[in-house]
C-alpha cells in the first residue's frame, strides 16, 4: 500500500538518520506506530512508517524496501518496495505494510531493517529501526487465593494471601495489589488496602498477603471479594486484572451429644435411651443429623439416621433411641457409638463422633439403688406351698387322731 501524504513529525519519534556521502541527501525511516503495539509473537500485524529527507538534496529515483528477516515474515502478495521518485527536502512520506511475527520469535527489541536505493547513482544504503515485541499472552494471572484460617471467626484476624504468576517470558513492573470485601464485614489490620511489588521476574510467582479481620457485627456468610491487579509489561504497556471471590465468615458450631435419659438399666432387657444433641457455639449448626451404629452389645429397635435439622446458638433437640441389651452381654457397661453431622455457613461439613455410655447393673444392684422393685414372686409361691402343705398335715393329723 502507497500512501502520498506529507505529515508532520511526531514529538516522541526518535530519528535515525541515514548519512550517505557528502554529495546525497539524508533521509531518515521511522516506524510511528503498529497495530497491534507492541508487535506479538506469532500474531500478524501491519507496521506504518515514514520517510523524510531531512538533507539539502534529493535522489531524482527513489528506491524504498523493507527487508524480511530474524524474526519478520511478509505474505508473498504483499508488497516490500516501493518506488518513490523525488522526495524534496523536509517532505514525508507514509506507508504501510502486513507482516508476521514468527512463533519462535524471543520477547525483547528486535530490528526492522530497510533499504534506500539510487539506481542512477548507484548507491544502497540500510537503516534498522528498533520494535518492540512481547509474547501473545504476556499476562500476570492470580492462580491461587488462600484464607487463613478459612472459616474467619466475627471479630477475628487472619490473614488471604494471593498468588501471582508471571507466565509471560519477560518481567512484569510496578505490579499493585487491592482487595475490597463487599458490605465492608472484613476489613485491612495493616495500614492499607493495597500492596506494591516492584517487579515479578518471567515466570516466576509472587505472593501477596492481606492481614485482615473481621467486624464483630459480621454475620455468617460468604461475602464478594474484589481483587484489582495493575502491573506494566516490558513494553511500558499498563495493564489491568479484575478477580472476584468468596471470603467466608463465620464460627464452626460446637455441637455435643450426651445421654440425658435412660429405661435400660440391666441386662436383657429393652427399653428406651434418650439423647440431647446441643449446640454450645456461637453460630448455627445447619442440616444436622445423627447417625446410631449398631453393635453386639445391644439390638437398635428405632431408626440409625435421625435428622434433626438447623440449630441455632445454645439451641438442644433430644432423640430417643430404643435398644434391647441380650442378658449374655459380657461387659457391665453399654457402649453406643454415635455420630453427629452438620454444615456451618460456609457449606463446610462437620462430623463429631461420640460414644455414649450407661452402666448395666446387676438384679441386686438394681434393687439396691431403687432402679427395679424387688421381686416378691417366688416368696409368694414358698408362702402358698407352706400353707397348702400345713394344711395337708393338719388333716393327716386329724384323722390319726379320731382313728
Amino acid at each position: 500500500m502507497r500512501i502520498f501524504v506529507i505529515i508532520a513529525v511526531c514529538a516522541f519519534i526518535v530519528p535515525l538518520v541515514v548519512s550517505q556521502s557528502s554529495e546525497s541527501p539524508q533521509y531518515k525511516v521511522d516506524v510511528v506506530r503498529t497495530e497491534p503495539f507492541p508487535l506479538l509473537i506469532g500474531n500478524n500485524a501491519t507496521v506504518f512508517f515514514t520517510v523524510q529527507n531531512v538533507g539539502d538534496g534529493h535522489w531524482s529515483d527513489l528506491e524504498i524496501s523493507f527487508n524480511p528477516g530474524g524474526p519478520f515474515r511478509v505474505p508473498g502478495t504483499e508488497k516490500t518496495q516501493w518506488d518513490v521518485g523525488e522526495i524534496f527536502p523536509g517532505e514525508i512520506y507514509s506507508f504501510s505494510f502486513d507482516m508476521r511475527v514468527n512463533g519462535d520469535a524471543s520477547p525483547g527489541t528486535e530490528e526492522m531493517t530497510f533499504r534506500f536505493h539510487s539506481q542512477d547513482k548507484g548507491i544502497s544504503v540500510e537503516q534498522s529501526v528498533p520494535v518492540a515485541i512481547r509474547e501473545r499472552n504476556s499476562v500476570l494471572e492470580i492462580e491461587q487465593v488462600d484464607t487463613t484460617p478459612s472459616l474467619l471467626a466475627p471479630g477475628g484476624r487472619g490473614k488471604v494471601e494471593f498468588t501471582l504468576h508471571n507466565t509471560a517470558k519477560t518481567p512484569m513492573y510496578d505490579v499493585d495489589v487491592s482487595m475490597d470485601v463487599a458490605d465492608d464485614v472484613v476489613v485491612p489490620a495493616g495500614a492499607t488496602s493495597s500492596l506494591y511489588v516492584d517487579h515479578i521476574a518471567p515466570q516466576s510467582r509472587q505472593t501477596v498477603t492481606f492481614p485482615v479481620k473481621a467486624k464483630k457485627s459480621a454475620e455468617a456468610s460468604t461475602y464478594l471479594t474484589t481483587v484489582n491487579v495493575s502491573y506494566e509489561d516490558d513494553a511500558g504497556q499498563l495493564n489491568t486484572i479484575e478477580e472476584k471471590t468468596g471470603l467466608s465468615v463465620g464460627d464452626v458450631p460446637d455441637v455435643k451429644v450426651h445421654l440425658d435419659s435412660k429405661e435400660v438399666e440391666t441386662k436383657g432387657t429393652t427399653g428406651s435411651l434418650t439423647l440431647s444433641v446441643v449446640n454450645r457455639g456461637a453460630v448455627e449448626s445447619r442440616f444436622t443429623q445423627l447417625h446410631v451404629q449398631d453393635t453386639e452389645q445391644f439390638t437398635l429397635l428405632s431408626p440409625s439416621q435421625i435428622y434433626i435439622g438447623n440449630m441455632r446458638s445454645d439451641d438442644f433437640d433430644t432423640v430417643e433411641l430404643r435398644v434391647h441389651v441380650p442378658p449374655n452381654t459380657v461387659e457391665d457397661t453399654l457402649q453406643i457409638p454415635v455420630s453427629v453431622m452438620f454444615e456451618n455457613a460456609a457449606g463446610e461439613t462437620f462430623t463429631v463422633n461420640r460414644t455414649i455410655t450407661s452402666r448395666l447393673y446387676s438384679d441386686t444392684e438394681a434393687v439396691a439403688l431403687g432402679l427395679q422393685e424387688r421381686n416378691t414372686t417366688i416368696w409368694y409361691v414358698i408362702g402358698g406351698a407352706v400353707i397348702i402343705a400345713g394344711i395337708f398335715a393338719y388333716r393327716w393329723w386329724r384323722r390319726r387322731n379320731n382313728g
